[in-house]
């Protein structure tokens, strides 16, 4: 709790993924703006992805629209997409992300 309370008084944007083998949260980077949370979400894609295969993006948000809309066509440039999916989360997802939050998934055929 300290970590995040620390994270809020200096305006973190902490980029995590959730382990496939384990099922626990790791953190990634530890971006202090909004724009570079965005940018480092792009660039963990670029560095994972390894073959010409299409991906499968969802990106969930709490609000962002403008955000998760820029952050599509990034992806839609950038990449051999087959679908990337922009929902806005669930009231109780959006408890816990907190206002101004953005999910963010893929996988690769």
């Amino acid at each position: 709790k300290a970590a995040a309370l620390a994270g809020n008084m200096l305006s973190m944007k902490p980029l995590t993924e959730i382990s496939t083998v384990t099922g626990r949260p790791s953190v990634l980077a530890r971006p202090r703006t909004k724009k570079k949370a965005l940018q480092n979400l792009v660039d963990t894609v670029r560095q994972r992805v390894t073959s010409p295969k299409p991906i499968h993006v969802m990106i969930d948000h709490t609000g962002l629209v403008e955000e998760a809309e820029s952050l599509r066509e990034t992806f839609l440039s950038e990449f051999n997409c087959a679908e990337v999916l922009v929902c806005r989360y669930n009231p109780v997802a959006s408890l816990i992300v907190g206002p101004g939050g953005v999910g963010f998934g893929f996988y690769q055929e």
